[in-house]
């Protein structure tokens, strides 16, 4: 009950998240990909099925689903041609990683999918997001990098007092 009402407090105060999947979802997606495999001329469901495992492995909460979502996704591009279909494994990568931290690749991949869509909400949406994370990043290695030229500094002048 606590996490819900944090994701509703979360919603109410304008605060944008990702949905998260858990290994459960995960496994079910894996299930049903296989049984769809199974059966005679079901190409359409088994396409399905697998878009259906990789959101859910893209937007897991575990590092290493996300990653192994990424590389399906990856695999799966060669083979996509519609130009819908398209964009949509490009915003799969994108909150991939996104949620990996490689805030410049998941605008790279925005970016191709607002080359096939230009006002997708969803994309742009993220595209910002991904933006502001990555000046915050800049902005903590900035601060680190000025801590240790002064603590450097520091240190330099003492031993050239005690010299």
């Amino acid at each position: 009950m606590i996490p819900f009402l944090a994701n509703v407090g979360q919603f109410f105060s304008r605060k944008e998240i990702l949905p998260s999947c858990d290994s459960y979802i995960i496994a079910g997606c894996e299930r049903d990909v296989e049984e769809a495999k199974k059966q005679p001329f079901a190409y359409d469901s088994t396409q399905q099925c697998l878009i259906r495992l990789l959101w859910a492995l893209v937007h897991s909460k575990r590092p290493e689903e996300v990653k192994r979502g990424i590389e399906m996704v990856q695999s799966s591009l060669p083979w996509t041609s519609a130009p819908l279909q398209k964009r949509d494994r490009f915003y799969l990568l994108a909150v991939g990683y996104y949620k990996t931290r490689e805030y410049s690749k998941c605008r790279d991949h925005l970016q191709k999918c607002l080359e096939i869509t230009p006002d997708w909400m969803q994309a742009l949406t993220l595209e910002k997001k991904a933006l502001k994370e990555d000046r915050k990043g800049l902005g903590l290695g900035f601060s680190v990098l000025c801590i240790v030229m002064t603590v450097t500094s520091i240190i330099a002048k003492h031993k050239s007092r005690k010299e």
